[in-house]
């Protein structure tokens, strides 16, 4: 173990040296609660009370992930006790490990991911290995479902006699997989699969039938309830054993066999080995989601246009040694208070950070869902950018956080604003990113909902299946909330919210107080109790934030896009593999018949900066065709 004071006092002198920052009494306190944590993880390992998991909400910008790097760094050499070190990133592993090894002088720590294989039977010669969160869900569902052999968990947590006994993970983790079938995708399938290779299989077979009868009725009585005067969608429980549902049924062999199944040819009359990969590999999904959902509990809900079955299960088994998590909106992520039973939320002193520097610019009343903003792109991102660059002077670094389809139309106009810099990213890919960290001002253009069935999901998984009116009622109390699942939901906006808002220099502290520099946030909200509650937690993750009203007018439509080119490499990384018209991708971009000749000209020319960058997404420029019927295509390989 370390000792707390030892670790607070090397922890200060790396602050103010390495950092320049500012150290104070609050921010010790954060630290040495770290360190207990830490060490009692280690004196706890192969007790009951190990099997606990920790949660430390110690706010963004107290140095946490430093912190960790810095305890492991005075660990001592002999009878080490062993850290697994999980985080969001690849990059995040590196540096971490990189960190570690500079602060001990010696080849301590070790990343293992896609990058950097190094031999798996080698890790066990690393006091530390650092590895990614999507490694660590792996291992632990391999752990869940009795096949740890498939995966390399043994490998990570294999150190000396014991094992580690130390696991940290760096922000939340995913801790719930979900599995959604709706009746097109089981329709599909079924008729995709050769009858030759279907009589083969006749209980699998039997259930997709059976599943696919289900839906249909599920979508006759969803039909009948909108002609009887129904608005609210009628939400139920398909109970496991239930004549209705099949019986749970193995699709093991059958996925096996459509894997060897050339659908480009038989059903697309095509013959294209990575298109059929990648067909393969969505249906193989849905055979996977209907096993699932027949081994489980299992509820109907309509999802737009689709009539779906969800369920749900935890990763985590109960026998596995619990972690410590570093996760700066705990207290806001309402998934921790439904997994009390296993987890303790360890409190950090409140006033480690202040927002008193952050000026929060509000607007109320929109529609900001993936689905409305992205329907209206065009229009919505030049009346934005039109409110930003009437508002704010040419000296200040904008970033802007939107929903992916937003993010090329958005960053069209990075050249019209005449700002010093002026970035824009996406709900997804900005987790744990510290680029922007000099940025003064950021907008949260669009909240990051989540499928309306999570929330249940997530209950379920965590607490046991539900009844058919827990799932339409709005009065589901848990707790302290009348609505658990609108809690959760609310909750994750939240939480969202304020790591997006974190991204940018408000994350750094400047003074003993715990300060930021001055930063701008504008932010657009729903009307309702929905807006007002997203705006009261961020009031209470951000302590002495300045709220102030945001005048968010129309826009005249006076800037004039000219970024195309980064504009079409942002829409190239969010393409899916396969192909799209450039007529079409024109028009999406609303690129003029000018600026898309001088494009094309450049992504015909491999030398050109545009083709280089395309290429590394994987995508190229294509034309098919002969004299008048040529035919101009981006496509992406997988």
């Amino acid at each position: 173990m370390v000792e707390p004071c030892t670790f607070v006092r090397t922890m200060s002198k790396h602050w103010e040296e390495r950092f320049q920052n500012v150290v104070s009494p609050e921010l010790q306190e954060t630290w040495r609660l770290l360190a207990v944590a830490f060490n009692e993880r280690i004196t706890s390992f192969g007790t009951a009370d190990a099997q606990r998991w920790k949660a430390i909400p110690a706010p963004t910008g107290v140095g946490k992930s430093q912190g960790l790097a810095v305890y492991c760094s005075l660990l001592p050499r002999v009878e080490h006790p062993g850290v697994l070190i999980v985080v969001r990133l690849i990059r995040q592993a590196d540096e971490i490990a990189e960190t570690i090894n500079r602060l001990t002088g010696r080849d301590e720590a070790v990343a293992y991911h896609g990058d950097n294989r190094v031999p798996v039977d080698t890790l066990s010669n690393y006091p530390v290995v650092v590895i990614t969160h999507r490694a660590y869900e792996i291992g632990l569902d391999a752990v869940n479902q009795g096949r740890e052999d498939a995966s390399n968990w043994k490998h990570y947590l294999r150190w000396s006699l014991e094992g580690r006994k130390l696991v940290v993970i760096d922000e939340a983790l995913d801790m719930i997989e979900e599995a959604q079938i709706d009746l097109e995708r089981v329709k599909v399938v079924r008729a995709i699969i050769p009858e030759a290779v279907a009589s083969r299989y006749p209980g699998p077979m039997a259930a997709l039938t059976k599943l696919e009868e289900v839906l249909t009725d599920m979508a006759r009585v969803a039909r009948e309830r909108k002609q009887n005067g129904y608005t609210a969608e009628h939400e139920r429980m398909l109970w496991k054993g239930d004549e209705a549902m099949p019986p749970e049924c193995d699709m093991t062999e059958l996925r096996r066999e459509l894997r060897s199944i050339r659908v480009d040819r038989l059903v697309l009359k095509r013959n294209d080995l990575n298109l059929n990969k990648r067909v393969v590999q969505h249906y193989d999904t849905v055979l996977r989601d209907a096993q699932t959902a027949l081994s489980n509990w299992n509820w109907y809900a309509k999802k737009l246009q689709e009539h779906t079955i969800n369920t749900a299960r935890l990763i985590i088994p109960d026998e596995i040694t619990g972690a410590v998590i570093l996760d700066a909106t705990a207290n806001s992520d309402v998934v921790y208070q439904v997994f009390d039973h296993k987890v303790d939320v360890i409190q950090v002193p409140q006033h480690a950070r202040s927002y008193a520097n952050v000026r929060l610019h509000v607007s109320t009343g929109h529609a900001v869902g993936k689905t409305s903003l992205v329907r209206n792109a065009k229009e919505e991102a030049s009346r934005l950018v039109e409110n930003l660059t009437a508002s704010l002077p040419s000296t200040r670094k904008v970033l802007v956080i939107c929903h992916q389809w937003m993010e090329p139309h958005l960053i069209a106009y990075r050249d019209a604003t005449n700002f010093a810099a002026f970035d824009v990213g996406h709900w997804g890919a900005i987790d744990g990113r510290n680029d922007w960290q000099h940025f003064d001002t950021v907008v949260i253009f669009g909240l990051p909902y989540r499928d309306k069935a999570w929330s249940a999901n997530t209950f379920m998984a965590i607490r046991g299946r539900q009844s058919t009116q827990w799932l339409n009622s709005e009065d589901r109390p848990f707790k302290n909330y009348r609505d658990v699942r609108r809690a959760l939901e609310v909750g994750k906006l939240i939480v969202g919210t304020v790591q997006g808002m974190n991204r940018v220099q408000c994350r750094r502290v400047i003074d003993a107080d715990g300060n930021c520099a001055p930063t701008d946030v504008f932010l657009l909200l729903p009307g309702g109790d929905s807006g007002t509650d997203i705006l009261e937690g961020i009031k209470r993750e951000m302590p002495s934030i300045q709220v102030q009203p945001w005048e968010y007018h129309h826009s005249k439509g006076r800037l004039q896009r000219s970024n195309f080119e980064e504009a079409l490499i942002r829409l190239a990384s969010l393409m899916m593999a396969g192909r799209r018209s450039a007529s079409e991708v024109r028009s999406e971009l609303g690129v003029s018949s000018t600026h898309w000749e001088r494009l094309v000209s450049a992504m015909k020319d491999p030398g050109s900066l545009l083709a280089q960058r395309l290429s590394q997404h994987g995508v190229r420029y294509h034309v098919e065709g002969s004299g008048r019927r040529l035919t101009a295509y981006l496509v992406k390989e997988d």
